[in-house]
């Protein structure tokens, strides 16, 4: 079964996400912020996961760890984190080296590293499209290559402050953009056409629909 992930095991953590196998969890070393690295769980048994292409890291005051995407670098912190559900990767934001990784969930290996301005929050829509937000106020949405590439923009959502984090419906078929700055709304938009459908205005107070009820 292997070792169960406890909080006498398992570092900190700042984001996380599962392709319903695994639970992959973006983490860093509170006594040594240079090292930042990801760590996953298995669902059925909640058993630490290894992978053939893997570091491993000793967190301070933890124990070892068998870590994938494992930095130790100035800036490093995870910045945002997502898994294809039936495809094969994982990919792994660091907006202070302005860099997105790419890795073979299975394997743990980097596929891929790309330049991107500020990434940070990623998400994962039904098709295994990526979202990600850039460059401090877009959201755009990618197409992931078989080989682990992706491409060019093919839908960007602009006017928005300081979008904070994203999430794709369970269907697809809306984004959700917590908006900060002097925004604070739940903004969300239409992944097909990125066209506004309504915002959730403030802690609490308020639903306004932009374009009909939400789906």
């Amino acid at each position: 079964m292997g070792t169960v992930a406890s909080s006498t095991t398992t570092p900190d953590v700042n984001y996380v996400a599962t392709d319903g196998i695994k639970v992959y969890w973006a983490a860093f070393d509170a006594y040594s912020s240079n090292n930042s690295f990801v760590f996953a769980t298995n669902v059925s048994n909640d058993a630490f996961s290894t992978f053939a292409n893997s570091v491993s890291y000793t967190p301070v005051y933890r124990t070892a760890i068998n870590t994938i995407s494992y930095v130790n670098a100035a800036n490093s912190l995870i910045s945002g984190l997502a898994v294809q559900k039936t495809g094969n990767y994982l990919f792994v934001a660091r907006a202070g080296l302005n860099q997105l990784q790419v890795l073979d969930k299975s394997t743990g290996a980097l596929v891929q590293t790309l330049a991107f301005v500020k990434p940070k929050s990623l998400s994962i829509d039904n098709a295994d499209n990526l979202w990600m937000v850039s460059d401090s106020t877009i959201v755009s949405k990618y197409t992931v290559n078989v080989d682990g590439t992706i491409s060019t923009a093919v839908l960007s959502i602009g006017g928005l402050l300081d979008p904070l984090s994203i999430q794709v419906s369970a269907n697809g078929n809306v984004i959700a953009i917590a908006d900060g700055s002097t925004s604070q709304q739940v903004k969300f938009f239409s992944t097909s056409t990125a066209s506004s459908t309504y915002r959730h205005i403030g802690p609490g107070l308020s639903i306004v629909f932009d374009s009909g009820m939400p789906p």
